[in-house]
């Protein structure tokens, strides 16, 4: 995995950006929309948002995974929209089968997709600081030493500031009655990283170029990250 450049964001080449950063979003997108196809509609939206505020981001001299884990959740949310309906039609559907009987095996998997559900919208409710430790630990797999170059402080400081994000979500999974200790919740929150499939991200960088046509589904979504009334504290 590429590792976040130690540059300031206004020296790195945003393709350098897209791929350091293209397979979490990726996967947070894919665990909230619940389909491959819309998946990739949410990261090239995200990544056309990004594209269009890259100098604005670029001035903040930062880190920009917390932003990007906003503006997914966002994009996915203007996705969502659009499929309520389906999905509504899905559950009654689901519910018309109750007579089914669920294996161990399936249930667990269930059980997993919700705390991952739980996390995502927890996170959201996390300062951007602790979402940039987040993602640099847990989505970018970044050692001590890497965060603390990114971040322009201590080993000790980045170890502090990833233990009081992780605490910080303890709390508010608790408050959805979700009880999970330090350990449980890094191992929940390293799964979640996921893998951009092959092309996509040759496609976002077409995209934002003007060399690629972008789906309406996208175009909508990219335009909601910033037309989000809670989007003016990361833009």
């Amino acid at each position: 995995m590429i590792q976040q450049a130690k540059i300031p964001v206004d020296k790195q080449p945003f393709d350098l950006l897209a791929t350091a950063h293209i397979n979490w979003v990726y996967g947070l997108a894919r665990r909230q929309l619940g389909d491959a196809n819309l998946a990739d509609d949410a990261t090239q939206a995200v990544f056309i948002a990004f594209w269009r505020k890259y100098k604005r981001l670029a001035r903040n001299n930062r880190p920009i995974g917390g932003w990007l884990l906003r503006a997914t959740h966002y994009a996915c949310k203007n996705i969502q929209k659009g499929e309520r309906r389906r999905k509504n039609r899905e559950r009654k559907a689901a519910a018309m089968r109750s007579e089914k009987v669920q294996s161990v095996a399936e249930a667990a998997e269930n059980s997993n997709a919700l705390q991952l559900l739980a996390l995502d919208a927890a996170m959201q409710r996390l300062s951007t600081g602790d979402r940039d430790m987040i993602v640099a630990r847990f989505f970018q797999s970044q050692s001590a030493r890497q965060m603390a170059q990114a971040f322009n402080i201590s080993e000790a400081a980045a170890e502090k500031g990833i233990t009081r994000a992780v605490i910080k979500l303890r709390g508010i999974m608790a408050h959805k009655n979700i009880a999970m200790d330090s350990t449980a919740l890094a191992a929940l929150l390293s799964s979640g990283a996921g893998t951009a499939p092959n092309g996509l991200l040759a496609k976002v960088l077409q995209g934002v170029s003007g060399n690629a046509p972008i789906s309406l589904t996208a175009a909508h979504a990219a335009r909601s990250i910033a037309t989000q009334k809670a989007s003016r504290c990361i833009l």
